[in-house]
């Protein structure tokens, strides 16, 4: 049974910082007191703007959902489709999703089978011919979807992948770690897995600044449920290999946030066994390479194992300590009552003295 159930119309007009719930005390800049510039009602050739769906999926994240909401819905973009889909959190969450439901075309706060669960569902509602979603940790910059759509065009690729910062917030301070565009670093698949030559462009692969058209969703039929840690990579495999065109600019689209409950950071190893298990499921699909896939899995492998190891390294070195301090106190605690024993000499008569 759903705890919370929203649904609104796509919005006609772009909300403001006006228009919104005034920022928690001690927030400032972008999203709270900052928003984008506003687009204008009609695009410049008079024609109007496409719908631009996002969805955020989200589970016990309070913390950082009301950040990501505002930079969704501060973007200044006319024609925004924005839907929340929560797996029943218990933190908060709904709270937050109340406070902004006037500008939520969907929200939903109820049980469900994991992050790719949600993001189908809420895709399985969209309308907008440019469709994203942004985890409930991660936040746009300004300007993201309008420089998403100009890109989109202006190449005339049917998904785009701009700009990236990881950041952590440190003491209250925001810290930026690294910038990176998705023409930078390593591409998507380290080795040619596609037969076909054309689509080894290679690219550096961000889930939180990428964009694509709706055809691209409904031709591959969303998200594999099966994957929970590499579904996006997974997903725009099958999309290059539907014929999607990648795209890349080094415009900021959108800030990474790195935490200790964030999946990523705890799960890594996890992360990289099932991709290992991605690139074994496509061996012998004739759209795709053998040797190049066999030489991915065992990368992917490698690499689980190399963290395994060192978590297990790091954990037999804490059980040791542990055992270390525990046999200290065992033995101290098993001296303890020789030590109130007076030492001989000490002047104290130890036995009694025979009567003379």
């Amino acid at each position: 049974m759903s705890a919370l159930l929203l649904e609104g119309p796509v919005l006609s007009a772009a909300p403001t910082l006006d228009d919104l719930p005034p920022p928690p005390p001690g927030k400032s800049g972008w999203p709270w007191t900052v928003e984008s510039r506003r687009l204008p009602p009609q695009r410049p050739d008079g024609r109007d703007w496409p719908v631009i769906t996002v969805v955020t999926p989200s589970f016990n994240q309070a913390e950082f959902l009301e950040e990501t909401i505002r930079s969704v819905l501060l973007q200044g973009y006319p024609r925004l489709e924005y839907m929340v889909v929560d797996g029943g959190s218990s933190d908060g969450s709904v709270a937050v999703m109340e406070k902004y439901a006037p500008w939520l075309a969907f929200g939903v706060s109820e049980k469900d089978d994991g992050q790719s669960d949600a993001i189908n569902k809420g895709f399985g509602r969209a309308t907008g011919d440019i469709q994203a979603w942004l985890n409930s940790d991660d936040v746009y910059f300004p300007d993201a979807l309008g420089q998403a759509l100009h890109e989109m065009d202006r190449q005339e690729v049917d998904i785009v992948i701009g700009g990236m910062e990881k950041f952590m917030v440190r003491g209250g301070d925001y810290v930026a770690l690294s910038r990176t565009s998705g023409a930078d670093g390593v591409p998507i698949h380290a080795y040619p897995i596609f037969r076909a030559e054309e689509k080894n462009r290679p690219f550096h692969f961000m889930q939180p600044p990428m964009f694509w058209r709706k055809w691209v969703w409904e031709r591959t039929e969303g998200l594999d449920r099966e994957f929970h840690w590499v579904m996006d990579i997974e997903w725009c495999t099958r999309a290059v290999e539907a014929g999607a065109r990648v795209g890349t600019c080094r415009s900021l689209f959108a800030k990474f946030r790195l935490h200790g409950a964030s999946k990523t950071e705890m799960f890594n190893h996890k992360q990289h066994r099932e991709q290992f298990e991605f690139y074994r499921s496509l061996m012998g699909n004739p759209a795709y390479r053998s040797f190049p896939l066999w030489l991915s899995a065992q990368k992917s492998l490698a690499t689980a194992l190399a963290i395994e190891s060192r978590l297990s390294l790091e954990e037999g070195s804490r059980l040791k300590a542990g055992l270390q301090k525990a046999g200290s106190r065992a033995i101290r605690t098993l001296l303890r009552p020789f030590r109130s024993v007076p030492k001989l000499g000490s002047g104290r008569q130890m036995i009694d003295s025979p009567p003379g």
